[in-house]
């Protein structure tokens, strides 16, 4: 190690130091990235708080000597070299705060640009001022981002945005690009979101840094850069490995899945939060360069992007505390099978923020069993709340074994929630800090049981199976029959009530459910093979339009709130309609099949543009076989009886033995209804294997069932679900090698008008010089399958 490297390795050791040249060097990132125009100038502000080392210096005055450039675009251009082999060309110790406040003047006053890439404004913009461009030259794509909000983006601490560049207590990198979001091309096979490329002007400043990164390469090479190595190795320590904190994938599901009030909501919380912990309203009206009174009334004006850059300047652990305590407190109310994450995943790093009814979770499946290692280090042998005997108790094992093989050891044996159940929640103190560590927001205000779910969200472990109508309606049907041989007349149409209450509401979900996985054309359709738990009735008028009804009382309405009969009849009518079809009627136009399918002999699974008629010749009589039995069953005059007995008081009233026998026929068509999958059944993924041909096998569960899904196979299935979390599994419904019909789960259910017609799909410009290998690469499970 050279002298030189030595000498800055022990400047870096200073944290102060170190923290300081990372921001030099993040800001260095994002100048790098902006967007300016030709004219651009670079003012005396952006170089006034740059040092140049003494070999930044000498490298100065040679390239001035050889070539007449301006002074601020030179010592500019040799300061975002950084170094050489030979040394650093800039002093880690120049004002940062300084070069923060100039480049903050820039954005604010659109000098200096940022596409802002959250949301749909960049791509709505574009899709109106430049149709089906997808290359914008400079004035182009100046004119567009004039046009829209300063664009939001954080390298380290330095977060630029409609505020200008602030500092954030975070460190992060949500980087700025100029390849942007874009649109869906003209292929309806292919539903990858393609970019637009934005360009920044050919500047003065860019021809000279590239000059000067030339000359260095060529006057300071050497066999190996050290100084970077030790700088790299400096900023590495800057990052916390230890946080179960989501972040840059944060803001993603914030920016896409709430609404602006919802935005404000938490930005207001977090604000009062901020000074509720002894923040200074001061403090806040500095960073944001406005006087910050009432929290209420400064986030109130704020727009999507104000709102995103607000919240950016925070700890991930205070932004999470925020989102949580709203959805806690019910201020943001969320349905049981609600998961909001993000519509773009602009970071392409894996991982995903989850928005659900127990607050935010980080979720990336290969990171769970990591966190629990560490959960479990820092609970028996590094916060001295518990100690490694207690661990060694409760796991059974003999004294004195090492650390490695206890934590490992308890990872292996035990489920995560046995394990937290058994060796955290056994301890008041432990417990609090395990919360801690997981971020579980209010712990003290939690019952155990509360605890313990909110710890297994936070984890990342499977979510409880969604969709508890048949479980009610089994609990109604024993209590009912328990009830059945001792109770009053009063009493028994109470339990009645119940169960026919329940058995309604599951027959619309099923009934509905089932005509749309039947008969939508999911391969086409903008969420494809994607459920929505919304009820949504109007996936109910296929059967007036394939299969109406003459009788009145069996039609159904439209408001969704229909009776046992017009419901039961309407299985009925679903298979007659898709018995009535021919599939010779549907073929899919040849122009949308994938062009895989077209130029290879492998099959594509969806010629019809009505799934049912895809499914194997024996599932398709299976459907229509399960869906003649459950008509059956619910319309069976015993259970009509049964069932009009709380509704009609001049009915005799059902004898014993009839409610026994109507409740049979109900718990037959329950549990038909649950084992076809005609009701909607989540199954959770519960594990993946791989032998040494690449073969992969996916295992899902339900309870006691489980269903395997292979891959690769030879068919091709485009969007057709496969490596997701959950996954609403059609098990009557085979498509052959594929697989069952399945879908994924809705991330927020119910339409969402701000994303609605997004994106645009655009014919563009094709050329003669042979085929992308990518296009041929849209296989099977294409979408969800791993990389």
């Amino acid at each position: 190690m050279s002298d030189s490297v030595q000498a800055l390795k022990r400047q870096l050791e200073d944290p102060s130091v170190s923290e300081n040249f990372s921001e030099l060097l993040s800001i260095f990132t994002l100048l790098a990235n902006c967007v300016i125009a030709k004219q651009y100038r670079v003012p005396d502000s952006l170089v006034r708080s740059i040092n140049l080392t003494e070999l930044g210096k000498g490298t100065y005055q040679q390239v001035s000597e050889k070539r007449r450039f301006k002074p601020n675009e030179l010592k500019l251009a040799i300061a975002m070299a950084i170094g050489s082999a030979d040394g650093l060309l800039v002093d880690p110790e120049s004002d940062v705060a300084g070069l923060r406040a100039a480049l903050s003047a820039e954005i604010l006053a659109r000098r200096i640009l940022f596409p802002y890439v959250f949301g749909r404004d960049l791509h709505d913009l574009a899709a109106q001022k430049y149709p089906e461009k997808t290359f914008l030259n400079n004035l182009q794509t100046l004119a567009l981002l004039r046009e829209l909000p300063p664009g939001v983006f954080q390298e380290g601490k330095t977060v630029v945005g409609p505020f200008g560049a602030i500092l954030s207590d975070e460190l992060r990198l949500i980087s700025a690009r100029t390849a942007v979001p874009g649109y869906l091309c003209s292929d309806e096979t292919c539903n990858s979101l393609h970019t637009i490329q934005l360009r920044t002007g050919d500047t003065s400043i860019a021809s000279t840094r590239e000059y000067v990164n030339e000359y260095i390469s060529k006057h300071h090479a050497g066999t190996e850069d050290g100084h970077a190595r030790v700088v790299n190795e400096s900023r590495v320590k800057l990052l916390d490995f230890t946080t179960v904190e989501p972040s840059e994938a944060l803001f993603d599901t914030l920016s896409d899945a709430f609404t602006v009030p919802e935005l404000r909501l938490v930005s207001e919380t977090l604000l009062r939060n901020f000074l509720r912990e002894d923040g200074s309203r001061a403090h806040l009206s500095k960073r944001f360069g406005a006087i910050v009174t009432s929290p209420a009334d400064f986030v109130a004006s704020l727009d999507r992007p104000s709102l995103l850059q607000l919240l950016l300047t925070f700890k991930d652990k205070a932004v999470v505390g925020a989102v949580d305590a709203v959805i806690r407190d019910g201020r943001l109310p969320m349905e049981e099978y609600e998961i909001r994450v993000e519509t773009v995943d602009r970071s392409g790093a894996g991982d995903s923020a989850q928005v659900g009814r127990l607050g935010v979770r980080s979720y990336e499946r290969s990171i769970v069993a990591e966190r629990i290692f560490g959960l479990l280090q820092r609970l028996y042998y590094d916060a001295g709340i518990l100690e490694p005997a207690d661990l060694e108790y409760g796991l059974g094992t003999s004294a004195g074994t090492g650390p490695v093989d206890l934590l490992g050891l308890a990872v292996r044996r035990l489920e995560p929630r046995d394990l937290l159940k058994d060796l955290v929640l056994t301890n008041r103190r432990a417990a609090y800090e395990a919360a801690e560590y997981l971020g579980v927001h209010a712990p003290d205000k939690l019952e155990r049981d509360e605890l313990l779910e909110s710890m297994l969200w936070k984890l990342g472990a499977p979510t409880e199976i969604v969709f508890t109508d048949l479980d009610r309606m089994e609990s109604h049907e024993e209590s009912l029959l328990s009830a059945n041989e001792r109770s009053s007349e009063e009493i028994l149409r109470g339990h009645i009530s119940n169960l026919f209450a329940t058995v309604e509401d599951s027959l619309q979900r099923a009934l509905a459910f089932s005509t749309w996985a039947m008969t939508a054309d999911h391969f086409l359709l903008e969420n494809g093979f994607q459920y929505d738990p919304l009820p949504d009735a109007m996936q109910l008028t296929w059967l007036d339009e394939m299969a109406p009804t003459e009788v009145g009382a069996l039609a159904l309405k439209k408001d969704g709130k229909n009776t046992l009969a017009p419901l039961a009849a309407g299985f009925g009518r679903l298979a007659k309609g898709l018995k009535a079809m021919q599939a010779t009627d549907l073929i899919r136009p040849e122009d949308q099949e994938p062009l895989i399918c077209r130029a290879s002999p492998r099959p594509f699974v969806f010629k019809t543009t009505v799934p049912y008629f895809d499914l194997t010749a024996e599932s398709q009589t299976n459907v229509l076989s399960a869906l003649h039995e459950i008509a059956a069953l619910f319309s069976d005059v015993i259970v009509a009886k049964v069932r009009n007995a709380t509704v009609h008081g001049n009915n005799p009233f059902p004898s014993a033995a009839e409610i026994r026998l109507a409740v049979d026929r109900v718990k037959q068509g329950r549990r038909l209804l649950s084992g076809s999958g005609l009701f909607p059944q989540v199954f959770a993924f519960d594990g993946r294997t791989m032998d040494a041909f690449g073969r992969e096998r996916y295992r899902y569960i339900r309870g006691e069932r489980r269903v395997d899904l292979n891959w690769p196979v030879w068919p091709v299935a485009p969007r057709m679900p496969l490596h997701q979390p959950r996954l609403v599994i059609v098990d009557v419904a085979s498509f052959g090698a594929v697989g069952p019909m399945r879908f994924s789960l809705k991330a927020r259910p119910g339409k969402d008008a701000y994303w609605d017609d997004w994106p645009k799909r655009w014919k563009v410009e094709r050329h003669y010089s042979g085929t992308d290998r990518s296009e041929l690469s849209r296989d099977g499970f294409a979408e969800s399958a791993p990389g």
